[in-house]
């Protein structure tokens, strides 16, 4: 008999009582135009019908393997941890039990990831699909390792259930914490200190956006959550302790329609203007990526100049100054015609 091989990629796939959806998303990893794969599915204890779906589907393709929890963990990091922890690819692929990848998925992620060996995390843009399958839009998600980086100050810009990760980087920064809610932007934060993260910019996988997905129910916990480890991030990188205030102000003023107090507004200028000179200073960027974050400060600053006309117009009209030094006036207008079009 020859020598058992490796698989290049394997899949895992938490579920818990997944049994409306869970046989579309196996349906999707097994019809990848690469085949060499493991699919390491882990039932967290389900209640439904998913074990005998499961069942079923291990007894026709030996590729899936199934491991089943006695109890529920309560969060989904345990069991992404039991699977990663178990599997052998080179690659683990991630995958939720009501999304779809499309055809193509591990073939793009497969070649770019072997043609960039710094890159360790690499997600992809998503089509967002309702319970019935129908495509309500697409999620464009930043593809430049050195933007995805500065990205991170600000949000979670990578989808979690599209990535493909090297098992050995995620393994370096031991797999996802399961004390942690907000745990795919908190392991894209530890493994930024070790590899580059990128995301491919075609939309590879449907993410099912329904009101009793975990995302949904558990929002503003997960919000919580990320703003914690955001502020943490932050101050690390400034080398100081950054007020809280300022983080929890900075995510939600691109999330929500938070009103600033003339206070407020001081205090999320100071730190985009703090996080901006250190992080051009710190890191060698090139012009691309450096004109792409110059319009995000300057978007930034412009949504501040809005609060501060109700306080003073002097120094409502003196940031908007200040924004054209980051984006001239008339690049600002060409970006809001070119997205009119």
């Amino acid at each position: 008999m020859p020598p058992m091989t490796s698989p290049l990629i394997s899949v895992v796939m938490p579920v818990f009582n997944g049994a409306s959806t869970v046989g579309r998303a196996i349906e999707s990893v097994l019809s990848q135009s690469i085949k060499d794969f493991e699919f390491i599915i882990v039932d967290d204890a389900s209640t439904d019908e998913t074990p005998s779906i499961l069942s079923h589907y291990s007894q026709i393709d030996p590729r899936i393997r199934i491991i089943r929890h006695d109890n529920n963990s309560g969060t989904v990091s345990i069991p992404l941890n039991t699977g990663c922890r178990i599997a052998t690819g080179k690659y683990i692929a991630r995958m939720d039990a009501d999304d779809i990848s499309l055809p193509n998925r591990f073939k793009e992620q497969v070649g770019y990831l072997e043609r960039c060996p710094e890159v360790g995390v690499l997600g992809t843009s998503i089509g967002n699909i309702d319970e019935q399958d129908f495509l309500k839009g697409i999620s464009i998600y930043p593809s430049l390792p050195d933007y995805v980086h500065w990205a991170l100050f600000f949000g979670c810009p990578v989808a979690h259930p599209s990535v493909m990760f090297r098992r050995a980087a995620i393994a370096a920064v031991d797999f996802y914490d399961p004390d942690i809610t907000a745990e795919d932007y908190d392991l894209w934060l530890r493994a930024s200190s070790i590899t580059k993260i990128a995301n491919l910019s075609d939309v590879l996988l449907h993410y099912r956006a329904w009101n009793g997905s975990v995302s949904k129910v558990h929002e503003e916990e997960i919000l919580a959550s990320a703003i914690y480890l955001a502020h943490r991030h932050i101050s690390r990188f400034l080398n100081k302790k950054v007020n809280y205030r300022q983080v929890e102000l900075l995510w939600k003023i691109n999330r929500t329609k938070t009103q600033l107090s003339i206070d407020d507004s001081d205090l999320v200028e100071q730190l985009i203007e703090d996080l901006y000179y250190n992080y051009v200073s710190h890191y060698y960027i090139n012009k691309n990526v450096i004109n792409i974050i110059n319009h995000d400060i300057a978007t930034i600053l412009r949504k501040i100049c809005i609060f501060k006309i109700k306080y003073s117009i002097y120094d409502s009209v003196a940031l908007f100054l200040k924004a054209t030094q980051f984006e001239p006036i008339h690049t600002m207008l060409l970006g809001y015609i070119k997205r009119l079009i």
